[in-house]
């Protein structure tokens, strides 16, 4: 994307949701929006659905933990192939309990990537039709990408699991 369309976009976001949204455009002229967690269907329906901004696939949906701020962050990486730009959606969850509205009802391919990020990091897609374990066995306990994650918190002493 060209850091002008960008910018324009990016005032668009601003003009709609006002400070709740912060926003920025990186060197290669993607913008990035970071987004409360509750705006986060909205912003996803508008950027989808609004030819101002069509991204009409959702290419990535991905985590980070940041246990030193308290936070998991999800990032939604959004495409329009047509035009060959991307534009990312990012929301911080409180890592004690992290959930966020799921992205299924705007883009069926989130089914399985929530469900991915559900398995790995343990957010919670509010209103996912399935969300269940997808890496993982169902009596697996944790969630193996958090940084705090324990390995050997799945075995007791023997090497039995628990």
């Amino acid at each position: 994307m060209k850091t002008q369309d960008a910018e324009k976009k990016a005032a668009a976001l601003a003009e709609r949701f006002g400070a709740e949204i912060t926003t920025a455009i990186t060197s290669e002229g993607v913008l990035e929006a970071t987004v409360p967690p509750a705006q986060v269907p909205e912003v996803l329906s508008l950027v989808r659905q609004d030819p101002a901004f069509d991204y009409h696939q959702l290419h990535d949906l991905t985590a980070v933990d940041y246990p030193k701020d308290n936070q998991i962050m999800v990032l939604y990486r959004l495409m329009n192939l047509d035009r060959g730009d991307m534009m990312v959606v990012k929301t911080r969850l409180d890592r004690a309990k992290p959930q966020v509205a799921s992205a299924t009802p705007i883009w069926p391919a989130a089914n399985w990537l929530e469900r991915e990020v559900y398995d790995l990091f343990g957010v919670v897609f509010v209103g996912h039709p399935n969300l269940t374990r997808i890496l993982m066995w169902d009596e697996f306990q944790g969630h193996p990408l958090r940084k705090d994650f324990d390995q050997y918190d799945q075995f007791a002493p023997g090497g039995e699991p628990r």
